[in-house]
């Protein structure tokens, strides 16, 4: 059984799967494996960080996985500090963030940091890209720890970024 947490403040209605299930906001949910891995609604929802896998059970990881994709960040010009909703890495080995800074006012600099999620507690945050000063693309392995997380930026000035997460 994984154990799911409903990250958003909306109830989310699960009913491709043989038992329906309503997962109330910011409440947890038990699910087969299974049903976790055919289910259309829990992997778009998974994927847009609206729900969140905090446990996995038993499950253990039968070959590689092709690769998901996760929209960390939209293309957006930032000001302020932020972070993303969180997403589920526990079960994938390796990852990459994909970062693309378009735009950078003169003296403003970026960084991307991760805050592994038990889902209740984020723990303290793990540098991932550290003080990004120029435009341009970075493929940057990930080296993610714990089964959920998010991701959170440091920005001085004014950047316009993008950022992508590709696990396997």
């Amino acid at each position: 059984m994984w154990t799911i947490v409903n990250n958003s403040g909306t109830s989310i209605s699960v009913n491709d799967i043989p038992v329906p299930q309503e997962i109330l906001p910011y409440q947890t949910a038990m699910f087969e494996a299974a049903d976790v891995l055919t289910s259309r609604t829990l992997a778009e929802n998974l994927a847009n960080g609206s729900l969140c896998v905090i446990n996995f059970g038993t499950f253990t990881q039968g070959g590689p996985f092709l690769p998901v994709t996760y929209p960390v960040h939209p293309m957006a010009t930032e000001t302020a500090n932020g972070a993303s909703n969180p997403f589920t890495v526990g079960v994938f080995s390796q990852g990459l963030l994909l970062l693309n800074v378009t735009a950078m006012a003169s003296g403003s600099s970026l960084s991307i940091a991760w805050e592994a999620f038990d889902g209740s507690v984020y723990y303290p945050a793990e540098t991932e890209i550290a003080n990004v000063t120029s435009t341009g693309a970075q493929a940057i392995p990930f080296s993610q720890y714990g089964v959920a997380g998010r991701f959170t930026w440091t920005v001085t000035g004014s950047v316009t970024f993008s950022l992508l997460l590709q696990m396997r």
